[in-house]
């Protein structure tokens, strides 16, 4: 039950973070897309050095985490930049279809 909160918590966080931020699903995804082939080459290094600074303990929650922040990272960073909807049901339909993709990966 735990971990089926946890993931609504995400998906809510990342739908509004998307529909408050305004921008547009296309880039958002290529980030997220840029997210998944980086966290595919570096999520056991960056686990490793997560683990190595104590900020969590090692094992297999460490990677799941930081493999997570990988793949995230660079959508979070150009919800702050980029083209923006202006229509309201342009933005939900874009929220929605990049909380979908951000799950998936």
């Amino acid at each position: 039950m735990v971990p089926i909160l946890i993931f609504a918590g995400v998906a809510v966080l990342l739908f509004t973070g998307a529909f408050i931020s305004k921008r547009k699903f296309g880039l958002l995804g290529l980030a997220l897309t840029a997210g998944a082939t980086i966290s595919a080459i570096w999520s056991y290094d960056a686990g490793l050095v997560v683990s190595g600074l104590g900020i969590l303990p090692k094992g297999e929650v460490t990677q799941a985490v930081t493999q997570s922040l990988v793949v995230l990272l660079p959508a979070i960073i150009l919800l702050f930049h980029g083209y923006s909807y202006k229509n309201i049901i342009a933005r939900i339909t874009g929220s929605l279809m990049f909380t979908i993709l951000a799950l998936a990966f």
